[in-house]
């Protein structure tokens, strides 16, 4: 399943306006925020949007308000359109509530009352919403739930996917946001520099995917991050005259993440430069890079490298490699690949061992951290 995928099908299709229940959760907070905002200008379109439109926050409101406010016929619209963040049936975890009132307009000003429209005939027994959905909306509502912390084990989550025996009328749909592979994550960048209307080429695309560090392990890169980089690459290149991005444009605009220098310090090893590998550590250091995270990345890179040279003894493609490796993004197994043959299946396997000795040591508290980092680059 790939919830960003299947919704930009839907919306093209023109299938997403036949469903009454919509929900958005994922990792990726940016989409879903993103198509919650998408969804309620399509259900709201052709009408008066605002009046039609209600935002509520799960942790300040209950089930009731909501249902009444579905019950509520649109004023001059198809559609009474209304979107509920971060329901308590569906939330893993305590979660920050955002705004002070109980409901909001869909422009987030203050709270709001019921606006327009007449409430229709009271034909279903007010319970919990879930109950209330399972008997289905009526045609003029549209319910979007958006989640940024998702339980897939609530009964609630479990009704809307499909997955309970007490499951949801025909229509409900779920959009799960995880992280973007290669090319998902290619079409985003693509349509956030068009949006400027700035053109990036695919070679400078790979650079600017490199830079941010999304694709790394245990990346905190989201698309947040990306959409504000494409942003201030785009902004920067129209500031020069430009409409396309050139070589040394997104070096100027994007600080490395420490993955970027992790494969720097991979050239610095492989070439036997040592003492440049741990002034490349020092940099990051004293950037405030964490021990242990920079420890388990290069771990993550020397596994996949190691794992890479044996699958390219036996002819396997990219491609492949990605799949065995449940790597998302081909990105990452194209920058490593080139080292395989820097490296003896013997030294990599003394390298890997000394790491694992490090982040145990570093675990443990046996040996100062960052003189942990230092004694490995001058033994690798």
């Amino acid at each position: 399943m790939n919830g960003f995928r299947d919704i930009e099908r839907a919306i093209k299709s023109g299938n997403i306006e036949g469903t009454g229940v919509t929900l958005l959760c994922g990792e990726e907070s940016f989409l879903v925020e993103h198509y919650e905002r998408r969804l309620g200008e399509i259900f709201g379109e052709g009408g008066l949007a605002e009046l039609n439109h209600t935002l509520f926050y799960g942790g300040e409101t209950d089930d009731e308000a909501i249902i009444a406010a579905l019950e509520t016929l649109p004023l001059m619209a198809a559609y009474r359109v209304v979107a509920v963040r971060d329901h308590p049936g569906l939330t893993a975890g305590k979660l920050r509530v955002e705004g002070k009132g109980a409901t909001k307009k869909a422009d987030g000003k203050g709270a709001s009352k019921q606006i327009g429209g007449k409430s229709a005939p009271k034909t279903k027994k007010a319970g919990t919403l879930a109950d209330y959905i399972r008997q289905g909306l009526p045609g003029h509502a549209r319910l979007i739930l958006s989640c940024r912390a998702i339980d897939r084990s609530s009964p609630f989550y479990k009704a809307l996917s499909g997955n309970s025996t007490a499951g949801m009328p025909a229509g409900a749909a779920v959009y799960d946001f995880g992280r973007l592979g290669d090319i998902d994550l290619k079409n985003f960048i693509s349509k956030r520099f068009r949006r400027e209307q700035v053109g990036i080429s695919i070679r400078l695309m790979d650079e600017f995917i490199e830079r941010t560090g999304y694709t790394e392990k245990d990346s905190e890169a989201d698309l947040y991050k990306i959409d504000g980089d494409a942003v201030k690459t785009a902004v920067f290149v129209k500031s020069e005259g430009r409409n396309e991005v050139a070589p040394g444009d997104i070096e100027t605009c994007i600080p490395p993440e420490i993955g970027t220098d992790v494969f720097k310090m991979l050239d610095a090893l492989s070439a036997g430069k040592k003492a440049e590998a741990v002034t490349l550590l020092a940099s990051a250091l004293t950037l405030g890079e964490n021990v242990f995270r920079l420890t388990n990345l290069l771990i993550g890179h020397f596994e996949i490298l190691f794992a890479c040279k044996e699958m390219k003894a036996l002819g396997y493609p990219i491609q492949k490699m990605a799949d065995i490796l449940s790597q998302k993004s081909t990105f990452r197994i194209k920058k490593l690949a080139p080292y395989t043959d820097r490296f003896t299946p013997d030294r990599l396997t003394a390298i890997l061992t000394r790491l694992y000795s490090v982040e145990k040591e570093i675990r443990v508290g046996n040996i100062k951290e960052e003189l942990a980092l230092i004694t490995f680059f001058a033994d690798a």
